[in-house]
């Protein structure tokens, strides 16, 4: 059965191009197009959405054109439209202001509504936890399928750390660390246009997403961090952050304005990893409820000569090591090719033998085929949510227990501060 997708944010003037560059490319492919058929867009009016449709190359007899999330909900629980997909690749406080709309109509006309209806949104889910979970609470009740881009889980270099972990070669897992620089290109200052970053009200920030990308597919592959035996110290350094815009002459960058920060700019986070659920041997080879993780994330550019990002887990066999020198973004723009500028390395120290090797890690065949390079976590992602392997990526419930995590470690950071 081919899915219906009514996609949201589909747009010539987005401020981020994501659902064109990470969504688009996937759901246009010949693989793609077996399984998924985009059928409606929503954007800020119709108009907008029509320039989409234009522009893009879809179909405009088979595109439906919405701007409102409740003209497009009525129409799918009144049999106007067949929609068993809607996905949202918006910024995130427009996440749950077009979902509930959608999910309230089809909760409230079930019967009507398509059985295998499903909802995918970006990360983060929501604002906040009580956001994420007023959705959570409809769609479970309503059993309507979810999926949440968190696709670290499905991206290729973390893939291949659980695959070395429960090979054995690494033993079992004592501790990990990880150290990583990004959320913007300076440590000063911001794009204009990720001003919200500095509000965390709004729910986009270096912390949830850029902390958010990093540690959950972290804590996907080792285990969840202990709820009662973990510890967050936050800093903001840098309160006074400028936001910048491009200038009159290429390549230049002017300050828009300045804007105050209530967001933390370096996060330190500590604590001891819950016993990984699996069975038999591979079970073994995870934590068994004494390992330690640390995460210590900084915004902005690192001291030169550092990488972006370097993950270590030490076993009692073996050390694994994953290196990305300029990016720490890699479940989006991770590279398997040495030679390229956002190339990421895993590396194995063996104890008894004191050699290092290389590990390598691979796209699929029809992955290397997408370009650009976000398209392929999240076409994986797709892929997964049409394959039915809900255990191989974030659900709403999933996000949901993430952003209670984040939550308290914000809160905690606000405590910190008063």
């Amino acid at each position: 059965m081919t899915i219906k997708v009514a996609l949201v944010g589909l747009s010539t003037n987005a401020v981020t191009s994501w659902a064109a560059s990470a969504h688009l490319p996937y759901l246009l492919s010949e693989r793609g197009r077996k399984r998924f058929q985009i059928v409606a867009l929503l954007n800020s009016s119709v108009d907008a959405a029509r320039a989409a449709i234009k522009h893009f190359g879809l179909p405009a007899d088979t595109t439906a054109a919405y701007g409102k999330a409740e003209a497009l909900a009525a129409d799918i629980v009144a049999g106007k439209l067949e929609v068993n997909f809607v996905s949202v690749a918006t910024r995130v406080d427009l996440h749950y202001p077009v979902l509930l709309p959608i999910l309230k109509a089809v909760a409230a006309k079930r019967q009507d509504a398509p059985k295998d209806f499903g909802v995918y949104a970006e990360w983060p889910l929501a604002a906040n936890h009580k956001e994420a979970g007023e959705l959570v609470d409809l769609t479970q009740q309503h059993g309507i399928r979810t999926a949440v881009g968190l696709q670290g889980r499905l991206a290729p270099p973390y893939l291949a750390v659980r695959d070395v972990i429960a090979s054995g070669r690494l033993g079992r897992v004592l501790s990990s660390k990880a150290y990583g620089y990004g959320g913007s290109a300076t440590r000063t200052a911001l794009l204009e246009s990720l001003g919200y970053f500095a509000d965390r009200s709004v729910g986009g920030n270096v912390v949830t997403i850029t902390l958010g990308h990093t540690i959950d597919p972290i804590q996907f592959v080792l285990g969840e961090l202990s709820a009662t035996n973990t510890k967050t110290v936050s800093q903001l350094q840098r309160p006074q952050i400028e936001l910048q815009k491009p200038g009159a002459k290429e390549g230049e960058w002017v300050v828009a304005k300045t804007v105050t920060s209530n967001v933390p700019d370096l996060v330190t986070v500590v604590g001891t990893l819950d016993k990984k659920d699996g069975k038999g041997a591979e079970t073994d080879n995870f934590s068994d409820g004494t390992a330690t993780l640390l995460v210590r994330l900084a915004r902005g550019e690192p001291f030169p000569g550092e990488p972006a990002y370097i993950w270590s887990i030490v076993g009692d066999k073996a050390e694994l090591r994953l290196v990305s020198a300029n990016n720490l973004a890699i479940q989006a723009l991770g590279d398997n090719k040495s030679e390229s500028p956002l190339a990421v390395k895993l590396s194995l120290y063996d104890y008894a033998t004191g050699e290092v090797t290389d590990v390598p890690w691979q796209w699929q065949d029809w992955q290397n085929a997408l370009e650009p390079l976000p398209a392929r976590s999240i076409g994986a992602l797709y892929e997964a949510y049409a394959d039915g392997r809900e255990a191989d990526y974030a659900t709403f419930a999933d996000a949901q227990a993430r952003h209670v995590q984040f939550d308290g470690w914000l809160d905690e950071f606000e405590k910190q501060t008063q």
